[in-house]
């Protein structure tokens, strides 16, 4: 239901909360991982940083995780990495918006 309504209001935010229910990552750390984080041949995601929201400057915008054993590897199910695989193709067509 939730992931559902989410839809409503576009893909984007879709696909953001369904990967925090899916996985457990807190929000920026799904902000902050890039695509050379994912392995789709083990099913993992490796969480190294994390998007401040309120950072004033572009330098302040990345920085390390929550704590030190924050930085970890967690498992995907297949229905996130398939949603991820076709993540790619949505932003190539919304890329002007």
């Amino acid at each position: 239901m939730f992931l559902e309504h989410s839809y409503e209001y576009g893909y984007i935010y879709w696909i953001f909360f369904k990967l925090l229910l899916e996985t457990g990552m807190r929000k920026g750390e799904a902000a902050a991982f890039q695509w050379f984080d994912i392995n789709f041949k083990n099913m993992t995601i490796e969480l190294n940083k994390n998007l401040d929201f309120q950072a004033k400057t572009d330098d302040e915008l990345f920085g390390d995780t929550k704590d030190y054993n924050s930085k970890r590897v967690i498992s995907m199910g297949k229905s996130i990495a398939d949603d991820l695989r076709y993540h790619p193709t949505w932003q190539n067509r919304n890329k002007n918006f």
